[in-house]
């Protein structure tokens, strides 16, 4: 079992180095494509980056930022598990907290990115001349079903971890 986690690790490397060129190739630098454009009922919540003022790009990168950063620290939590169980610490304490964060962050960031979502949205649209405001309602269900499953995963590990430092003290 150790030399999966092993592999898992060595492999998630490939992860951080893809990791940021995936983030940066979501954002639209260069303004929308006219050739490509977004349907009408998108553009409320797609910007035209050409038009935007510096407070407005600022207020951008801030949101692209905190997703970047977000997302960093949940990749961080996962290999550091990860780490610690191809080193043989499965069962031990120290994975508890990580995974737990890990779950509280996805419970979390999602509605937190709702807010930061429509905060940005509705300052642009005080910002870009014709640019409506149409709030976001819905967060990531998704994410937040996956946060609920990782906080079930951490009460069973936690289990897991007492059965196992009681057979090593019956031992």
């Amino acid at each position: 079992m150790t030399l999966s986690f092993r592999l898992i690790d060595r492999l998630f490397w490939l992860v951080w180095i893809g990791f940021p060129f995936a983030f940066l190739g979501t954002a639209e630098l260069g303004g929308l494509d006219p050739a490509q454009s977004p349907p009408d009922i998108c553009l409320p919540w797609l910007p035209d980056y050409s038009v935007l003022t510096p407070l407005g790009q600022a207020l951008l990168w801030v949101n692209f930022g905190a997703e970047f950063m977000v997302w960093s620290i949940g990749l961080g939590l996962a290999h550091w598990v990860i780490h610690r169980a191809a080193k043989g610490q499965v069962f031990a304490t120290e994975i508890l907290w990580p995974v737990r964060a890990m779950g509280i962050l996805l419970l979390v960031w999602p509605v937190a990115s709702l807010i930061l979502d429509n905060l940005t949205a509705w300052s642009l649209a005080g910002l870009i001349p014709g640019q409506t405001y149409a709030p976001i309602w819905m967060p990531d269900i998704i994410i937040m079903g996956f946060g609920l499953f990782l906080m079930m995963i951490a009460t069973v590990l936690g289990q897991a971890v007492d059965l196992a430092r009681d057979a090593e003290l019956t031992i």
